[in-house]
């Protein structure tokens, strides 16, 4: 039912080309180059449009907005069908937006972490679908060490800390660090499967948005020139830690093991 209105709310639509001859900001000659461009390429009409400064980015947004003013609302065009009355349409209506507002919040949410500030509007609406959001108490074991990775976490609110399991017997856990609000963890799963190397504990009251590797790869192939900044911005947090690692190592072998140890011991093997 939804695919025929969307279909008849496509066709009483007007173009985006139509919409720019009609504000007198394209004319046919343009509209021909544009097309002959988007032929051979896998830009978008306004890409095109941008790319040839055909178009100001002003222009292109009031393009839009027209566009999306004379579109046809689509729960008029499921009653003109006849495929739905008007007064189960009012019930889907206040239900659709009770669940728009709940994924506006998780958009707005998004929109404030590091790693989601370089995305687009449009494309942080579709993000906020994948996401689980979970809420934990104060001592409430988010991740254990060990557990199979197959997920990362951004903190929308909260705070947390990570730990480390004591090797002795009957140890302490060993302090890492804490995480708060922006801050992701778990990213290392999107690029393989592995084991948790850490625990991960709410420190109190805390909602965190959960992102199963799947659905987030899946989002990032199908807007690629948009999260480009995502991708980036995760590879750079592996980067950092790696490189805090490797210092603490570094630290470790000047404390228990002198430089000139480790050129005897090298002398012996090679020399």
């Amino acid at each position: 039912d939804i695919y025929e209105a969307l279909q008849l709310q496509n066709k009483r639509t007007p173009t985006l080309e139509m919409i720019a001859l009609k504000l007198k900001y394209l004319n046919m000659k343009q509209v021909f180059s544009i097309f002959t461009e988007q032929a051979g390429s896998d830009l978008t009409f306004f890409e095109v449009c941008l790319r040839k400064e055909i178009l100001t980015r002003t222009q292109c947004d009031e393009i839009i907005k027209k566009r999306e003013m004379k579109k046809p609302h689509i729960g008029k065009l499921l009653v003109e069908l006849k495929l739905i009355s008007k007064k189960d349409l009012q019930e889907e209506l206040k239900e659709f937006l009770r669940i728009k507002e709940q994924y506006k919040q998780i958009q707005d949410i998004l929109a404030t972490i590091p790693i989601f500030k370089g995305v687009n509007e449009t494309t942080l609406e579709f993000l906020a679908y994948i996401p689980e959001r979970l809420q934990f108490k104060e001592g409430d074991f988010v991740i254990k060490e060990g557990d199979i990775a197959d997920s990362f976490y951004c903190v929308a609110s909260g705070s947390l800390k990570v730990t480390k399991d004591n090797p002795e017997p009957g140890g302490k856990e060993v302090y890492i660090t804490t995480l708060s609000d922006g801050d992701i963890f778990g990213e290392a799963s999107i690029f393989r499967s592995e084991r948790r190397i850490a625990n991960i504990t709410a420190l109190c009251e805390t909602e965190l948005f959960k992102f199963e590797r799947v659905p987030f790869l899946d989002f990032l192939v199908k807007f690629p020139k948009n999260t480009q900044c995502i991708l980036i911005s995760i590879v750079r947090k592996l980067l950092d830690k790696l490189d805090v690692t490797n210092r603490e190592l570094a630290f470790e072998r000047k404390e228990f093991i002198a430089q000139d140890d480790v050129n005897d011991l090298l002398d012996d093997l090679f020399g």
